[in-house]
């Protein structure tokens, strides 16, 4: 009875929390995201930026109501001198004008007077431009033709009164001593109360459980004795920032837009050299954490809520009350490992600091830390949740999170956001073709599973731009050996009802269908990633013999290795599989489902009878998840075996390899090494040429990297024949340094 009042108290506040639904969780971070766009940039946020008419009418629009009539920090920045000659420039003349490459320019018109040789003065009018802003998208900047995520960055907060022992600090102002009551001020003039910032007021205020403006002269001092000693971990004492990090630099760098000169702030290029990791950037040498690449929105959702800690600090520490406010199952899985957290579904970051949903109110983290009879709800993200995600091992919780960024929208969807796509599932083996990661579907399941792309891709002349042109026009279908050529790749292959969208001088954008096809890859939301090695017609599927309650009989949408469930240690997807099928998705717990269902769920295990191949026998069926990921084997088709610490190539393994060499595809292992290096390397045609003619360029590629290529591709060098002494003496050499630990076929 107990288990069920706690059920029952868990469904009314579930109601409450109606932000823990990731579609929610997406609209608040957009409506977050456009408020501080147009407060730092004046520009509202745009999910399409390829119509350039429509572009163009919202950013008349933006000019209007945030520069010529509004207000916007930007503008501020440039009124307080970070512009020069503002005094010469006409009133409400700023105008937005969009870039296809992929930026804004803000410009204005200004007046003013030039000495002419005479002596004289004329007259000028001028219109320039004085800042190159980022295109915002959803949760997004498109900085070039990228899109870049800003996440956000943790940095401790030395502006902070703090305690230690019965000291009170603040900066290098003052100590109060709280045994005597004094204060020992060490700047001259400095007044401990009317120099205090609003964060301390505030911190300070949350130890009397009063508001900000309630903390007075008289009493703020009865706060310091409250304080409690320093914690240099705790969240408290840092303040987190998200577009502000990078207005920053703005505000912080020498560089001064002087548009009559034609000087401009370009604050996306500043950006993006931080994103790059540019050593010893003066403007900010830390933030390259703060700019990630965002593959679709998804991805940006996750990232744009990461925290990345400072690493000038601590780069080991965590968060003392972490459980409050991060989420304790997702973190970086690279080299930054302990650096970042993602905050929970409740939390969001504004004036430096964190709020989080209480009672249907938003508390900050001082609130919060004052008062430990407050319920926080902790949770596992969205992204990374699911019925029964709690039950599964934490690096399957890690993984689905990860996953869920590279999900790819789908013809069978049940969620245009989420691209989800339920499926009828049977946990099972079938000759060997579900072995550990391999996955079997079905024909119509395959179908559903059709993607649809839209390519950005950037014409690298006039001739390129005339070439298209003459064949095509916006709206029309391209074929698709005309848009391998354009991007150089084999990799779109697969593309199919490939239609322009836009096509200009620089850009065309295309938006094409994707079968899915054997070798393409998915999951479900329990990190259960594989690849499909087997698409059968329905009729070919294991079928469930009957109805068992309001799960019908029939064919099976796809196949998945119970042995893979155990193995991962995954077992949410079994119970997820059950509860979709017979309408219990209000339970997200193996130990309440257990409780309370166990005597049906015992009924629909029996009653679960699976026809396969002529036989019959009792499975774990249901419905689950699944979504379709941005990797398919076409686009997986560049490889290489050549051992690379920087050419960024995939390897291509020993087992891939031997598949090749044991059909007799030596061309094929051929084409696809040579075809890979050209992406990285210059020496494709030189490599054609000895390919045609059988001789070695006089000249080659004068690099060790260059011959280990030509060895690893079949190459026999003779030495003696058809060369100059210096060149022959050079070429023995180097094929005396070549060694097998310098060569990795495998």
């Amino acid at each position: 009875m107990q288990l069920l009042n706690l059920f029952n108290l868990r469904e009314e506040r579930r109601d409450e929390m109606s932000i823990h639904n990731i579609n929610n969780l997406w609209q608040r971070q957009k409506d977050i995201w456009k408020a501080e766009n147009e407060r730092y940039f004046g520009v509202t946020p745009l999910a399409n930026w390829h119509n350039q008419d429509a572009v163009q009418r919202h950013l008349n629009e933006c000019a209007d109501r945030l520069w010529n009539n509004g207000e916007n920090e930007l503008k501020t920045l440039f009124q307080e001198g970070k512009c020069n000659d503002m005094d010469k420039m006409v009133p409400g003349s700023y105008e937005l004008v969009y870039d296809q490459s992929g930026i804004i320019c803000l410009y204005a018109t200004f007046q003013y007077t030039q000495d002419k040789m005479d002596g004289e003065k004329d007259q000028m009018v001028k219109r320039a431009p004085l800042a190159y802003l980022p295109v915002p998208d959803d949760l997004c900047w498109y900085l070039g033709e990228s899109r870049y995520v800003l996440r956000i960055t943790a940095m401790a907060n030395y502006s902070l009164i703090y305690r230690v022992g019965n000291l009170c600090y603040y900066q290098k102002a003052w100590i109060y001593s709280i045994n005597s009551g004094e204060f020992e001020v060490k700047i001259d003039d400095f007044d401990p109360w009317d120099r205090m910032t609003e964060l301390n007021r505030g911190w300070l205020a949350a130890w009397l459980d009063l508001k900000p403006e309630e903390l007075t002269r008289e009493n703020f001092v009865k706060a310091m004795r409250l304080l409690p000693e320093h914690d240099p971990c705790a969240v408290y004492n840092f303040r987190f920032t998200r577009v502000d990090e990078m207005f920053n630099m703005v505000r912080r760098s020498k560089r001064f837009a002087n548009p009559i000169m034609k000087v401009s702030i370009p604050i996306n290029i500043v950006k993006m050299f931080t994103a790059q990791r540019v050593r010893n950037d003066a403007l900010d040498r830390n933030g390259s954490n703060n700019l990630v690449l965002a593959s679709n929105d998804l991805f940006a959702l996750e990232n744009s809520r990461t925290v990345i800690y400072k690493n000038e600090f601590n780069s080991n520490f965590m968060f003392t009350q972490s459980d409050r406010f991060f989420d304790a199952f997702k973190t970086s899985t690279n080299k930054s490992a302990g650096k970042s957290r993602l905050l929970l579904d409740d939390v969001q970051v504004e004036d430096g600091k964190l709020w989080n949903l209480i009672d249907g109110k938003l508390r900050d983290m001082w609130d919060i830390a004052v008062h430990p009879e407050w319920t926080v709800h902790r949770n596992l993200s969205v992204l990374s949740s699911s019925n029964f995600s709690s039950n599964n091992a934490p690096k399957r919780i890690m993984m689905t999170a990860k996953l869920r960024a590279q999900a790819v929208p789908t013809m069978g969807e049940n969620d245009p956001f989420t691209h989800e796509t339920p499926a009828r599932i049977v946990f099972g083996d079938w000759k060997g073709f579900n072995f550990g990661d391999s996955i079997i579907i079905s024909r119509s399941f395959a179908r559903r599973l059709k993607s649809k792309k839209i390519r950005k891709i950037h014409l690298n002349s006039r001739e390129s731009y005339h070439k298209l042109a003459d064949k095509y026009v916006e709206g029309d279908l391209m074929a698709v050996e005309d848009l391998m050529e354009l991007v150089g790749s084999t990799m779109c292959n697969n593309y199919r009802n490939i239609k322009i969208q836009s096509l200009s001088y620089e850009w065309v954008v295309v938006e094409a269908d994707v079968p899915f096809s054997v070798g393409d890859k998915l999951t479900n939301l329990h990190g259960s990633k594989g690849v499909v090695s087997l698409i059968l017609e329905d009729h070919e599927m294991p079928c469930l013999a009957e109805a068992v309650g309001s799960f019908p009989a029939g064919p099976f949408d796809i196949i998945v290795s119970g042995l893979s469930v155990y193995r991962r240690r995954s077992l949410g997807q079994l119970f997820e599989a059950w509860a979709s099928a017979t309408g219990h998705e209000d339970v997200d717990n193996i130990l309440d489902a257990v409780e309370m269902y166990s005597e049906e769920m015992a009924e629909f295990s029996k009653k679960s009878v699976v026809l396969f191949g002529g036989k019959s026998s009792v499975k774990p069926v249901g419905i689950n998840v699944i979504l379709r990921l941005d990797h398919d084997a076409c686009g997986k088709q560049s490889h290489s075996y050549i051992k690379s610490n920087y050419a960024r190539m995939l390897k291509f393994g020993e087992m891939e390899l031997l598949n090749l060499a044991s059909r007799g595809l030596f061309n094929v292992m051929n084409e696809i090494d040579v075809r890979s290096i050209s992406k990285h390397h210059d020496s494709l045609a030189q490599i054609q040429e000895m390919q045609r003619t059988g001789m070695i360029n006089p000249e080659p590629a004068n690099s060790l990297r260059f011959f280990n290529i030509l060895k690893t591709i079949g190459f026999e060098f003779n030495i003696g024949t058809g060369m100059s002494g210096n060149i022959r003496h050079e070429l023995v050499q180097l094929q005396r340094m070549l060694t097998d630990e310098q060569i990795d076929l495998f």
